[in-house]
């Protein structure tokens, strides 16, 4: 089927740069293209209005633009204009450095959004990465993510693989929901991760495995506990330690959270785990040993209660001591009766 403009619409008609065509067409998204199309059409920016006619947030409108910038289609007013995105630079385009730059500590430098393009061009692996990290987010990544992406995969070191895999799970639990999310949290998991050698598909199963065991045991607490607030980090760790590592029951934990909120008023991590280190030092295992340790104990000092029959003297005992009583009495000066 062939296809043609409609001769109406051709009466007002605006310009593109064939660059947008060329060399920009197959990577940008559908909001760089909307967004393009706006400001072209209105021959300025302007984030409020932009995102009010287009029905997507501000953010996303201000990365488009950028998304042109670093592109070399559009230029920003106030910073140097910057070149088209042509060929990606290799090591013989570079200055060499001097000595003075070889021995001077250097500053790790986050890439820039040209340095991703020039990077998917040249790497089928990474190029795959951003390709399938579109399809798990269900949109186009934003120059900013890819950014990020690509300090992952260069500057720290991680696989392509193994980033996927965080960044699966950073979805699942709602981690990259703001764009802010990529470098709050992907980027510092992903150092993390590299710092304790979680490199490979095997170890990221394993620690991701871990995770989601330790997110189980923090939402059962939270619900057996019926708290208001989520757990901590540090909460997080000791509820696993009782539930993994030292086996106790639902209901030997409702038993710690009383006695807890009895001393203290309110749920204390700290104060529950010495109270279950006792009862492992104690040997109590089962739910009633747990309650009887709880309960009150008794004061080794304190007197014992009297007995029914000598709580109340006999009346006639009395009456009798009574008769017998006689005074005694002693003088001031010689002290004789």
């Amino acid at each position: 089927m062939k296809y043609q403009w409609n001769g109406d619409c051709l009466s007002a008609v605006m310009a593109l740069p064939t660059a947008v065509a060329d060399r920009a067409l197959k990577l940008a998204g559908a909001p760089q293209l909307k967004v393009l199309l706006w400001f072209t059409r209105h021959g300025g920016f302007d984030a409020a209005a932009c995102a009010a006619a287009l029905g997507i947030a501000e953010g996303d409108c201000r990365d488009a633009m950028q998304f042109w910038v670093e592109m070399g289609i559009l230029h920003a007013e106030g910073t140097a204009e910057l070149p088209a995105v042509t060929e990606p630079l290799s090591a013989a385009d570079l200055p060499p450095l001097t000595p003075e730059q070889k021995t001077a500590p250097q500053a790790i430098e986050r890439p820039s959004f040209r340095e991703a393009v020039a990077r998917q061009k040249e790497s089928a692996d990474f190029d795959y990465l951003l390709k399938t990290a579109e399809q798990r987010l269900g949109r186009t990544i934003t120059p900013a993510e890819a950014e990020t992406f690509l300090y992952i995969y260069d500057t720290v070191g991680l696989p392509a693989e193994v980033i996927l895999m965080l960044l699966v799970y950073a979805v699942r639990r709602g981690k990259v929901k703001a764009r802010s999310g990529f470098r709050s949290y992907l980027e510092k998991a992903a150092l993390s991760w590299a710092e304790n050698g979680i490199t490979t598909v095997a170890a990221a199963e394993a620690e991701l495995c871990l995770q989601e065991r330790r997110h189980t045991v923090r939402e059962h607490i939270e619900k057996l506990f019926s708290l208001t607030r989520p757990l901590t980090l540090l909460q997080t760790e000791a509820a696993v330690r009782w539930v993994d590592e030292w086996h106790f029951s639902d209901e030997m934990l409702r038993i710690a959270l009383a006695k807890c909120r009895e001393k203290t008023g309110n749920f204390n991590a700290n104060y529950i785990t010495r109270i279950l280190e006792g009862w492992l030092a104690d040997g109590v295992t089962t739910a009633e040993q747990a309650a009887a340790a709880a309960a009150p104990r008794k004061r080794q000092n304190a007197k014992p209660l009297l007995s029914d029959e000598a709580a109340v003297p006999d009346a006639t005992d009395y009456e009798r001591a009574v008769a017998d009583w006689r005074p005694v009495y002693k003088g001031k000066k010689s002290g004789k009766e």
